[in-house]
């Protein structure tokens, strides 16, 4: 592939690549030491004084509960009632999704792995998670049953970063056969 006139495959990741990535969002900790101000390529933050709130990437924060350096403090989506009302929310939209972060999936997984005990309820944020994103797995498939036996389109506005890596391949090779299709209508005939 590649050659001309021919087209090129977009690369896939993997869930371990799509987690990999979300690791960049920020995220706020409270520390437990006094520090100045570090400065990686992907910016500065700082400076850490103990027990007051600071911005860093999901790595970072990882890195330093590993140290009990400090406690992450999970995002406002990440509490048990406000996933709740998520799930409520898409329960009661058959089509279209909840507005959920591009890395809900991976920001929760790696948090509720890495520190559950700074999660409220951490197995019922964790099992609310994966019922969230069963449903919008559900309603992706529905979709696409809808466009096998339909001209219409579908929308789906407010996919996370997981679910479009799951649903790229299928997509990729749909309209693979699309331009192969398009391109044997145009040739002209033999």
């Amino acid at each position: 592939r590649g050659e001309a006139g021919t087209h090129m495959e977009a690369p896939h990741l993997t869930p371990a690549q799509m987690e990999f990535l979300s690791e960049d969002e920020l995220i706020f900790i409270l520390p437990s030491f006094k520090m100045d101000v570090l400065h990686f390529v992907a910016g500065d933050f700082g400076p850490f004084l103990p027990s007051i709130p600071t911005q860093v990437p999901l790595w970072l924060a990882i890195t330093l509960k590993k140290r009990k350096m400090c406690k992450i403090q999970p995002p406002e989506w990440m509490d048990v009632d406000a996933l709740k009302i998520r799930l409520d929310g898409e329960k009661s939209r058959p089509q279209g999704f909840e507005m959920m972060p591009f890395h809900y999936r991976e920001i929760s997984a790696l948090l509720l792995e890495h520190a559950p005990d700074d999660v409220r309820g951490s197995s019922q944020a964790q099992s609310l998670v994966s019922e969230i994103g069963d449903l919008r797995t559900a309603k992706i498939v529905e979709g696409l049953k809808t466009l096998q036996s339909t001209d219409t389109a579908v929308q789906f506005n407010g996919m996370g970063a997981m679910e479009l890596a799951r649903l790229r391949p299928f997509m990729t090779e749909a309209m693979n056969q699309f331009y192969q299709l398009k391109h044997e209508e145009d040739a002209p005939p033999s």
